[in-house]
């Protein structure tokens, strides 16, 4: 510092160690670490599953951890798959981690489709009623809803409409 008062440096050295300490006491509780979705969490996830396994404390690791750092490893195989020359097999298995429980058939049918327009609305058609699931809706009610949504074309109006094509 070269303006100010020693007193306004001792106050500035005091506020640096106690951040300092702040800092130092937020990364022992853990809260300091990458969280889902962060740079270095599959790093993170990976040291405390071999700290867990060779203290052999099981409390150290969440479930929900450990299903995530397996997803990561899930990842890693499915771009091996696809750069073995088997894009439909990944394909499948991400769907099936995607959407646990769908019928193996319409993953089939799925995968056959060789329009991504109508592939990408039967993925959202399906998203929509796995939220809907997580909501609490009866699965009827659920078709129903399907069933009695109307879609008009979308080509309407514009300049075809214009010039009387």
């Amino acid at each position: 510092m070269n303006d100010g008062t020693v007193g306004e440096a001792e106050q500035a050295l005091k506020d640096r160690r106690e951040f300092i300490a702040d800092m130092e006491l937020e990364y022992k509780k853990g809260k300091l670490d990458p969280g889902p979705g962060e740079k270095g969490r599959k790093q993170f996830l990976q040291s405390k599953m071999d700290e867990m396994e060779m203290s052999g404390d099981k409390k150290l690791m969440t479930q929900d951890e450990i299903d995530e750092l397996s997803t990561f490893d899930i990842g890693t195989e499915l771009e091996g798959l696809r750069s073995l020359g088997a894009p439909k097999l990944a394909e499948r298995f991400e769907l099936k981690q995607r959407f646990p429980g769908l019928d193996d058939a319409l993953i089939d049918r799925i995968l056959v489709d060789d329009n991504p327009q109508r592939k990408a609305e039967v993925l959202a058609t399906i998203e929509e009623s796995y939220k809907m699931l997580e909501k609490g809706m009866d699965p009827g009610d659920i078709i129903e809803t399907f069933k009695n949504t109307s879609r008009r074309k979308n080509a309407q109006g514009g300049l075809n409409y214009l010039m009387g094509l």
